[in-house]
């Protein structure tokens, strides 16, 4: 065998080796041949292995596998875990729920929202009422919590000093109530639903108008594609969806099958559409179909048989949680990659009564729900525990 590497000097040397004198060449010769007695393996040639690193250094693949586990569909294992305000239910059905960095807010209509440390045993940490203000929607402004209902002013409470400040709506829309709220990405921005299809964009720095849209019927549903685009939908099945920046309509399109857009929810690629008759629309924003002027979607899901009132992805958007509160146990879960409903979710043993809203947390790894008992469920993900 060819070596893999050869000393051009040992044809010069000589050895004198108990009187026999060897060339260089010869005397390299001898050697490998009691290296191979001894430790029964060959010189190192061309044919040897590289070492590992050598093997890694001299690749061009990945040194981190790009395979990540993905959420198996079919069956989804999910345990309950205590209810984190069985201490501090609400006295009337939770409207509004959402995580935090550990923590767990739960807003009702009982004009009071409610912050509890999961990583501390559930304590309940912050409280603040107000006393003209049924909560329909409260959102984590990092260390403060904006806080909205159906009348024309909201609440923004400072989870630091525990300080509540009453602000009123936009000059121009003093007497209209906020009938949906959705917080951005970036937390820069907030959309406000008015009446008769005003679609309002503050800055949640300042509280100063941003931006100002008109739809041609009823501001029922918002959502944020990302930090700049936004959809809305409304009581004519009509799908607007808006640019920030631009300040303009990017595109409008008719929501398949769909009689009123009750609420929509997005995640990176995926848009969800709810309706007034119980079907969910998905759709692939990235798709080509999606351009165009009245795509189809990817799924129409029809487990739901009443009123969809609320739709929310996990963050990998693997997972879509879809609810109705006009019927007990009314929630399902979508594993969107196959775009199968979960069956053994719900069960007969998980008692949610009737749920009025959900969220994930940011790691996917906890469900709540809050239901009209006043109670926040929470369950575990296990697939995202490991």
């Amino acid at each position: 065998m060819e070596a893999a590497w050869q000393d051009q000097d040992d044809t010069n040397l000589k050895v004198d080796l108990k009187t026999k004198k060897l060339t260089g060449t010869q005397y390299t010769q001898k050697l490998r041949e009691d290296y191979l007695k001894y430790h029964h393996t060959s010189w190192v040639t061309a044919e040897t292995k590289p070492s590992s690193i050598s093997a890694l250094l001299s690749s061009n693949k990945p040194i981190l596998s790009d395979k990540t586990p993905h959420l198996p569909p079919n069956t989804l294992s999910i345990s309950q875990l205590p209810h984190p305000n069985s201490d501090s239910f609400s006295s009337s059905c939770v409207t509004s729920i959402s995580f935090h960095c550990g923590k767990l807010l739960v807003g009702g209509r009982d004009k009071r929202v409610r912050v509890f440390d999961l990583h501390n045993k559930n304590e309940l940490v912050a409280t603040a009422y107000m006393k003209d203000l049924p909560v329909e929607n409260a959102h984590f402004l990092h260390d403060k919590i904006l806080i909205t209902g159906p009348r024309p002013f909201f609440y923004c409470f400072n989870l630091s000093s525990k300080d509540l400040a009453r602000i009123p709506y936009v000059h121009d829309h003093q007497k209209q109530r906020i009938l949906n709220s959705s917080v951005s990405p970036d937390k820069a921005h907030v959309c406000f639903m008015g009446e008769n299809g005003v679609v309002l964009i503050l800055s949640t720095i300042s509280w100063q108008l941003v931006q100002k849209f008109k739809m041609n019927t009823e501001a029922r549903a918002c959502c944020w594609l990302d930090s700049s685009t936004l959809a809305t939908g409304g009581d004519e099945a009509e799908v607007y969806v808006w640019d920030i920046q631009l300040g303009r309509c990017m595109r409008r399109f008719w929501d398949d099958g769909n009689v009123k857009v009750t609420c929509l929810a997005a995640q990176g690629n995926w848009l969800a559409t709810g309706s007034s008759t119980g079907v969910v629309n998905l759709y692939d924003t990235k798709s080509a179909e999606f351009q165009e002027v009245n795509p189809k979607p990817v799924k129409a899901v029809m487990n739901l048989t009443t009123s969809v009132e609320k739709l929310s992805f996990n963050q990998t958007g693997e997972l879509l949680c879809m609810s109705s509160k006009w019927k007990r146990d009314g929630l399902k879960l979508l594993h969107t990659p196959s775009l199968t409903v979960f069956s053994n979710f719900p069960s007969f043993r998980d008692h949610l009564k009737y749920p009025f809203c959900s969220s994930f947390s940011e790691d996917s790894q906890l469900l709540a729900i809050g239901n009209d008992e006043g109670i926040a469920l929470l369950y575990k993900l296990n697939h995202y525990c490991k």
